[in-house]
């Protein structure tokens, strides 16, 4: 009976484990719309009252209601407007103010956009300071085509928009496999990501199935 019994405490265990994992799941987080590929490793402009910086053309598949930019803040109040990028001499689509921080704060800062702006849209984001100055971290960049507007060397700063709603960890997960199989050999889908989750989750009770096994074959031998 005690042989019998032995996959108890295990099953527990795992119980208790995955309620800890749902729990933390269901903790909501913004989610990433779309991401400059640059790294924030040095400065490449800064904005100020005098400069604005504007980097494009930026192009996101999903709508986003805030902007995040890796730098260090000196003063002043840091402003984020999202604008068309020739239409109308750059018209207005969005903006608002990096949150404050103390001088020579790193970032990350995020910038709360007066309205979400829609995705599949070409725009252009533009940052200045009327009071002080931020200085933008970036690099040189990669494959993103996205650069600093005018600038000699096609340096591009670190930028993140992200979507206007917070989504859980648990709810993300077919939107995350989604985006996933975008970078993957012709055969593989979403489908493929669910099929490893769920094997992932099957070992568990196949784990306890052969420690209780194991258990009972040590006690008929001990008999």
């Amino acid at each position: 009976m005690r042989a019998q019994r032995a996959w108890i405490p295990f099953a527990f265990l795992a119980f208790l484990a995955f309620l800890g994992l749902l729990i933390a799941g269901l903790r909501t987080e913004p989610i990433r719309a779309y991401a400059v590929g640059v790294p924030s490793v040095k400065k490449v402009a800064v904005a100020s009252s005098r400069h604005q910086v504007c980097e494009g053309p930026v192009r996101s598949q999903y709508a986003f209601r805030s902007v995040v930019l890796w730098g260090v803040y000196v003063s002043g109040k840091p402003r984020v407007r999202v604008s068309e990028p020739q239409a109308g001499a750059g018209a207005l689509i969005s903006g608002g103010f990096v949150e404050r921080s103390l001088p020579g704060a790193y970032g990350p800062f995020t910038a709360e956009l007066k309205r979400s702006v829609a995705g599949g849209r070409t725009v252009t984001v533009c940052v200045s300071d009327p009071g002080g100055e931020l200085k933008l971290r970036g690099s040189t960049p990669g494959y993103s085509g996205v650069s600093i507007v005018g600038s000699a060397s096609q340096r591009a700063f670190s930028m993140v928009l992200m979507e206007p709603e917070r989504h859980s960890f648990v709810g993300s997960l077919g939107l995350a496999f989604s985006r996933a199989s975008l970078f993957r050999p012709s055969w593989v889908g979403t489908w493929t990501f669910w099929a490893l989750l769920i094997g992932l989750l099957a070992t568990v009770p196949l784990l306890a199935m052969a420690i209780s096994a194991a258990i009972r074959s040590e006690s008929k031998q001990a008999d």
